[in-house]
């Protein structure tokens, strides 16, 4: 199996594969870079003999502003909400906050309405009775999550349905979602919210529910794994539900044998159709690891109207599978390969050698604001991309 869709140039000649990207442009969302740190007030210190031993009581001594730095170590029962414009951060490795049987508002472990940034800590353990306790609950405000990791919690980070909500997720794990009944357990799910953005995150270790469910009228990930691993249960890997403005970019999305669901990616279940779309989904490569025939996409596009930007293009698709890609969206690039075409693609060996790149780009026909500039980078985080090819594997094994 080797297949190749019709290239961009001749989709261009046409005019239509230009309709499809340009059309749409003027209102397209997205915003440039992810923003700088909060200006830091006071400096609160949380820890062992430092001037607070309790997490609760730090955050009510902050002033809009401060930062608090936690040191080390596992806080257990210690948690808090936060209702100020407030920096949380983790002060060298290993500062954990673990649920032991306490929410904060019975909702999270971390409460937040306000703008807040949350840097280099860990949440674990969250178990509350409705099944959805969450390692971070984001009510309203804007929230930045740093070089975190979400572990064992029903709901890793849990956002609101405020409509002005903005989330933004960088250099994060979450994985080892809980394997009790009761609600769908997601790594992330983002409800209603103005804006998610998810950038250089790593999601594995799913059971039934999805690795990232986001509503949000406005989607933006890029540059993430999201590999379920050999024993990982998830359903969708990704599901962009409400449809809304979406950047899909430059993402690894591995589908584990003992998924829960064939679909790997869905978009548009609950979306308005009255309402603007676009889809933008492009230089990511997916895996099905499974043996049965995978829905690599699945799009509900009498819910997207194809009149607006909708693209999935240059991408790689590995394993068995149809790709999904609706009648009318523009799809010039796209590769699919056979598993036996990629070494190591079934022992999870993702190096940065093997297929992170997608497919070599058109520069006539694709805009560059949809060029991806960076890559994953094992285990967790981004670098710069050095170049367009397709990875050096991939060359020397398709057949």
């Amino acid at each position: 199996m080797n297949t190749r869709e019709p290239n961009s140039l001749a989709l261009l000649r046409g005019g239509e594969y230009r309709r499809l990207l340009v059309r749409g442009a003027a209102f397209w969302p997205w915003a440039g870079p992810l923003p700088a740190a909060l200006p830091v007030g006071r400096v609160l210190t949380l820890g062992p003999g430092a001037e607070f031993t309790d997490l609760a009581a730090a955050v009510s001594a902050a002033q809009d502003g401060d930062r608090i730095d936690v040191l080390p170590g596992t806080y257990r029962g210690q948690v808090a909400v936060i209702a100020r414009r407030l920096h949380l951060r983790g002060v060298g490795p290993g500062a954990t906050f673990a649920a032991a049987g306490r929410l904060a508002a019975d909702m999270g472990i971390l409460v937040v309405r306000g703008d807040v940034t949350v840097e280099n800590l860990g949440f674990t353990g969250a178990r509350r009775a409705h099944g959805n306790g969450a390692g971070i609950r984001f009510d309203h405000g804007r929230l930045d999550v740093r070089r975190c990791t979400f572990t064992d919690n029903e709901m890793g980070l849990l956002g609101s349905d405020h409509p002005k909500a903005e989330l933004s997720v960088v250099d994060s794990v979450f994985g080892a979602a809980p394997r009790h009944h009761g609600q769908l357990h997601h790594l992330l799910y983002a409800s209603t919210m103005a804006r998610l953005e998810v950038q250089g995150c790593r999601f594995e270790g799913g059971w039934r529910g999805h690795l990232i469910k986001s509503r949000a009228r406005i989607n933006d990930i890029r540059y993430n794994l999201f590999r379920d691993g050999p024993s990982g249960q998830a359903s969708y890997e990704l599901e962009l539900a409400e449809g809304g403005h979406n950047l899909v970019l430059g993402n690894i999305i591995v589908q584990a044998p003992s998924t829960q669901n064939r679909s790997i990616v869905a978009v548009g279940y609950n979306a308005n159709p009255s309402q603007e779309h676009s889809l933008v989904f492009a230089y990511n490569t997916l895996v099905n690891q499974g043996w049965w025939p995978a829905r690599f996409l699945r799009i509900w596009p009498q819910k997207m109207p194809v009149a607006q930007t909708l693209a999935v293009a240059h991408n790689l698709f590995v394993g068995r599978g149809d790709l999904g890609i609706p009648e009318g969206y523009g799809r010039a690039g796209n590769l699919q390969l056979a598993v036996a075409d990629l070494e190591d693609a079934l022992a999870d060996k993702f190096k940065p050698s093997l297929p992170c790149r997608g497919v070599a780009p058109d520069t006539l026909a694709w805009p560059a604001k949809w060029l991806p500039r960076r890559e994953f980078s094992a285990p967790v985080g981004t670098r710069p991309r050095s170049d367009w090819a397709c990875s050096g594997a991939v060359t020397q094994t398709a057949r």
